[in-house]
């Protein structure tokens, strides 16, 4: 049994000493391992390696301590693409080179936690300084788990905006403008590997003036509108509203109730042809009403009427070998026409209305037919006219 203990003792000895022996014969110094430029976060699972290593031939890196399915590869100073397991945690890169000699060195480990969850629970709050809402000076309550940096701005693009050390509060901020309204403050966050949260905002109401700058646009400033059920688009804006009217008169005569103020809105124009304006007023949260502000377009959705065609004056046939004829059109309130052979008008373009026109016409001879449509400058388009001819080349 004593035997038996001292042989398992010397060979234990025999190997830390066989262990110590090869690793002390290893001619590599000087090794630096940098992973992901020495950053400690990833929001990647690709990163940069680099190596350095006096007199180091070949090298093997893992991202498993036992090099499991790692192979010796030649010695290189850079690796542009290490893969990290596909998981956020925190990994650990196990390194070991090998010297001209062959003899391995010891064993080097790098970490690096990977991290690809942008900060969350986060927010913004304005906190008034005072019972004044004129005073432009305020502080700011802020949340971001995870966060460990944060951007503030009053403008929602963030221009001129830097990033800082996060804060769970600022005892002063100032507000934008010199005008009354709605102020705005907005916040993002950002995290030790670089994610960055969505933004967030609040708002705050400096006084209870009426609400300014207000504008309505029809249809995106377009000139006119066609649409048959008078539907229009209005494009709305004004600072410090809170509900808004909308009318197609200076009166409001016509208008509903007040409702929630919105940027964007689907609005009925009145009936009839012609010039039509859209009015809308705005109230802030205290019942101040502004003036109202109007946009205007020309409506129109009549095609062009009394539309005609003729082919060589009204003749019942050509002898025309080329099948080329005259064509005499009108319409009223015609800007453009589409001439075609066939009633589909496949192949055929829009072109400038001409009350004379020469055409070909389909190729030999028989009942030859030419169609025609016309349009107005505000795209109303009219029905199919059609004309017919026989095409006779017999003396």
């Amino acid at each position: 049994m004593k035997r038996t203990f001292y042989k398992l003792l010397i060979i234990n000895f025999l190997l830390v000493f066989s262990t110590d022996f090869v690793l002390a014969q290893s001619k590599i110094r000087e090794v630096e391992i940098s992973l992901n430029k020495g950053n400690r976060y990833t929001n990647t699972t690709t990163v940069a390696m680099s190596l350095k290593a006096s007199r180091a031939k070949d090298m093997m890196i893992s991202n498993d301590k036992s090099f499991s399915g790692a192979v010796w590869q030649p010695f290189k100073t850079e690796l542009e693409a290490w893969v990290l397991p596909d998981q956020d945690a925190t990994h650990t890169v196990y390194v070991k080179l090998k010297d001209e000699e062959g003899a391995e060195s010891m064993v080097y480990t790098r970490s690096l936690t990977l991290d690809r969850e942008a900060p969350k629970e986060c927010s913004v709050k304005i906190i008034p300084n005072g019972s004044t809402k004129q005073n432009k000076k305020v502080a700011l309550s802020l949340s971001a788990k995870s966060g460990v940096f944060m951007m503030i701005s009053n403008d929602e693009n963030f221009y001129g905006a830097k990033w800082e050390s996060f804060r769970t509060s600022l005892r002063e901020w100032t507000l934008s403008g010199n005008e009354d309204g709605i102020k705005k403050v907005y916040a993002k966050f950002r995290d030790h590997a670089g994610n960055v949260s969505a933004v967030f905002k609040d708002m705050y109401k400096m006084d209870s003036n009426p609400p300014t700058r207000g504008t309505v646009v029809i249809d995106g400033n377009k000139e006119y509108s066609s649409n048959p059920e008078r539907a229009v688009k209005l494009k709305i804006t004004a600072l410090g509203a809170a509900r808004m009217q909308i009318a197609n008169d200076e009166a409001f005569a016509d208008t509903s109730s007040w409702f929630v103020f919105m940027e964007n809105y689907d609005w009925t124009l009145s009936e009839g042809q012609g010039k039509k304006k859209v009015f809308v007023r705005f109230k802030d949260a205290d019942g101040n009403v502004s003036n109202p502000v109007f946009d205007e377009i020309m409506y129109d959705s009549e095609p062009p009427s009394e539309g005609k065609i003729v082919i060589d004056k009204g003749a019942e046939t050509t002898k025309n070998r080329d099948n080329i004829v005259n064509l005499t059109l009108q319409a009223k309130d015609a800007d453009l026409m589409l001439v075609s052979n066939r009633l589909d008008f496949v192949g055929a373009r829009w072109q400038l209305f001409q009350k004379e026109l020469k055409w070909t016409m389909m190729e030999g001879e028989g009942k030859r037919t030419v169609y025609v449509k016309f349009k107005d400058k505000y795209e109303n388009e009219s029905g199919v006219y059609s004309a017919e001819i026989w095409a006779n080349y017999a003396k």
